[in-house]
């Protein structure tokens, strides 16, 4: 089988784009098969996962690039791009979600279901992402996270836990999927291109996202389904990375 080379900046625990790539190394060394990462930008450092740093490509990889690499930096034939946001790309292409194309859907199971789950305590205050997006109204008293805070994934889980509502800014982050796995309801403030069914109509459906904080109460009556419908999905991502190992080694 031929090794896989997998192309990212420097691990990031708050990057959901990042966190997948490497995930993925870790999931094709699952599955017995050479993965390893290849930096585009910044030094490799550790990862929860200890997928290893690619020192040397092996001659026979199979280069995996995300959709922030420009051009063909390895220079081989064996090229597959997974892309996890819009944008058009040369070759074999597996997506994130299938708005971004008719290419095959690689979904990975990013979130840790043993981390981000419902919790029965009460529920107080609202919390606020801004991620890349644009702040605008928020209620006072509303809490901020950042990316410094909460300093790890548990105490993120905790607060979410805890709070009644989640208001992202961010319509293209993995905070709102985490959100709803542990029952916060999530009001998103929409951008131009997007559109709540991006999420709650996508192979990996979420359950509690509205967009409007006057529908909130509609996001709590149904935010109790994402976490069971995060585990129902497991398999079908399992057969998605089969089927990403069957066709790239074709390559």
């Amino acid at each position: 089988m031929k090794p896989y080379v997998i192309w990212s900046p420097e691990y990031r625990r708050v990057s959901g784009g990042i966190r997948v790539l490497y995930l993925l190394g870790k999931l094709l060394r699952d599955r017995g098969l050479q993965a390893e990462m290849k930096m585009t930008h910044g030094p490799f450092v550790d990862n929860p996962w200890s997928v290893p740093e690619c020192v040397e490509i092996p001659d026979d990889a199979i280069h995996v690039y995300p959709e922030i690499v420009q051009g063909n930096p390895s220079g081989s034939s064996r090229v597959v791009w997974w892309l996890l946001n819009h944008e058009a790309k040369d070759g074999l292409q597996f997506v994130w979600h299938p708005n971004i194309n008719k290419s095959p859907v690689l979904n990975v199971p990013y979130l840790e279901p043993d981390i981000f789950h419902p919790g029965d305590g009460e529920r107080s205050g609202v919390l606020v992402w801004i991620g890349k997006g644009q702040i605008g109204h928020v209620p006072d008293g509303a809490k901020l996270i950042t990316h410094t805070w909460p300093s790890t994934r548990k105490e993120l889980a905790d607060e979410l836990r805890s709070a009644k509502y989640l208001i992202s800014f961010d319509a293209y982050t993995a905070l709102v999927h985490e959100a709803t796995l542990c029952g916060c309801p999530v009001v998103i403030i929409e951008n131009n291109g997007w559109d709540l069914s991006h999420l709650t109509a996508g192979p990996m459906k979420i359950f509690g996202a509205v967009n409007c904080a006057s529908k909130v109460d509609e996001a709590k009556a149904e935010v109790s389904k994402s976490y069971q419908a995060y585990l129902d999905y497991f398999p079908t991502m399992a057969e998605q990375l089969d089927l990403f190992i069957e066709q790239t080694q074709t390559l």
